[in-house]
């Protein structure tokens, strides 16, 4: 059994900070791969939305933490 322990609960300012900035580079998040919107510049955009969450927050959250919310936060919506 792996003994990882559990990450905090994302906070309200988190999630209005995660949804504020995602939105704003939506147009370069969720575009074909073509030209500039390479997989590297995604992963890089993804970089920046995480430090600005874990900036509002004493939780530092990375990359894959706050892709995964940004999931949940969008299956959530379409229920």
């Amino acid at each position: 059994m792996d003994n990882r322990k559990r990450s905090a609960n994302f906070s309200t300012d988190e999630v209005e900070t995660l949804t504020a900035e995602v939105l704003k580079r939506s147009k370069l998040l969720f575009a074909a791969m073509q030209g500039p919107c390479t997989k590297a510049a995604k992963e890089r955009i993804w970089s920046d939305v995480a430090s600005c969450v874990s900036a509002v927050s004493s939780i530092g959250r990375l990359k894959r933490d706050v892709k995964k919310k940004w999931s949940a936060l969008k299956s959530a919506a379409r229920m």
